[in-house]
């Protein structure tokens, strides 16, 4: 499902708070995903590659590391979630407690990294010929899908044991050579290549392009599974720093619309208040642009897409897609009401399946070498 936002109007009024919820045939207990599948001019099946068991001597290290887990009641949950988060768990993957909270999903994670495949990539230009940010790459889900479509990924992450983490899974799925990993703070390391860059394009007559970057993914810190009690959550909320209150989501954002040019996809919680987005859109153009807007409007549209992220029929998330890595302009350009697959283009290793014969399984989503995940997204 996806929601999408223009801000072209001069003014706009807007309740206090609004928060994105399923329809109520998705939270009926007869709700049959096969079936409203049908509807879907085309849906992805998400099959993981099968397991190469390559790290037998990782997986040994792991197990006294994620025995404390298995057995703490408090993350009981989130444990038997675990095939989720890696289809190759049990080949040594590495986690740590916040992990189990903040890791995306792969099947969402692989799901984004095509989204911004397809924005990106035409001929005759490759993956390859692209560099994408995953700032706050945490244990390395995302940055793994990204590399496995063949993307050079640049993953930024503060805390020197989960960058040895992200190292070691990456090199389990075998795309540790195109993952630059960078233990720093987000934000130093950000203000310091908008100025390398800026010293760049000063310099050179060659170097065209506004932005070091390509794209940026980010999954700012939700504050772990509280944010769940709140009815709305407040973006206002999210800080990357104690120390600091200036170094929170707003400011994340604008330095993220200077490293990529404003193709930013955000991955925020299922009950984000997405009145806010209006100031994340400024956020980006601010950064774009490099100066405020306030008095100014920027002369092109601003267009913020929002996806509803949904696995096992449950919401689970949200994700904020910017500049060209929106599809909306596909939509008014082309009309269409049916899900924006249709103007995607994948390799001949990814699987449509046009027959409905397949049944999802639920027990499949608890075994780490037989499960698959259904993702379609179409407007309702």
């Amino acid at each position: 499902m996806e929601l999408a936002c223009r801000f072209d109007q001069d003014c706009c009024y807007l309740p206090e708070s609004i928060q994105l919820e399923l329809t109520s045939p998705w939270k009926s207990p007869s709700f049959n995903l096969d079936a409203f599948l049908y509807i879907c001019s085309r849906y992805w099946r998400y099959k993981p590659a099968p397991s190469n068991q390559h790290c037998s001597n990782g997986s040994q290290s792991s197990e006294h590391h994620l025995a404390e887990f298995e057995s703490d009641p408090t993350l009981a949950k989130y444990w038997s979630q675990r095939f989720r988060l890696f289809s190759r768990f049990n080949d040594g993957i590495q986690v740590d407690r916040d992990g189990f909270f903040s890791a995306t999903p792969e099947a969402i994670a692989a799901h984004q990294a095509r989204r911004i495949h397809c924005a990106l990539v035409t001929e005759p230009m490759t993956a390859e010929d692209f560099t994408v940010v995953d700032a706050c790459s945490g244990t390395g889900v995302n940055s793994i899908q990204l590399a496995l479509l063949g993307f050079r990924v640049v993953a930024v992450e503060m805390d020197p044991t989960r960058v040895k983490m992200a190292c070691h899974n990456a090199d389990i799925y075998g795309v540790l050579s195109k993952i630059e990993f960078v233990c720093a703070d987000f934000f130093d390391w950000a203000q310091n290549e908008i100025s390398l860059h800026r010293r760049s394009l000063s310099r050179s007559a060659t170097l065209s392009s506004p932005s070091p970057y390509a794209a940026l993914f980010m999954s700012p810190p939700w504050g772990g599974p509280d944010y769940l009690n709140d009815v709305v959550f407040d973006l206002n909320s999210i800080h990357f720093s104690t120390a600091d209150p200036s170094r929170n989501i707003w400011h994340a954002v604008r330095l993220a619309g200077q490293l990529c040019g404003g193709n930013v996809v955000l991955f925020l919680p299922r009950n984000a208040n997405i009145t806010q987005l209006a100031k994340l859109d400024e956020c980006i153009r601010t950064g774009i642009l490099g100066k405020s807007l306030s008095n100014e409007r920027f002369a092109g549209d601003s267009e913020l897409e929002i996806e509803v992220n949904v696995l096992n029929s449950k919401s689970k998330a949200l994700s904020v897609y910017s500049g060209q890595l929106s599809n909306i302009q596909l939509r008014m350009a082309s009309k269409m009401h049916k899900s924006s697959w249709n103007a995607y283009t994948f390799s001949s290793d990814d699987e449509f399946y046009s027959d409905h014969t397949d049944s999802d399984n639920e027990s499949a989503y608890t075994s780490s070498d037989s499960f698959d995940y259904l993702t379609a997204s179409d407007e309702l």
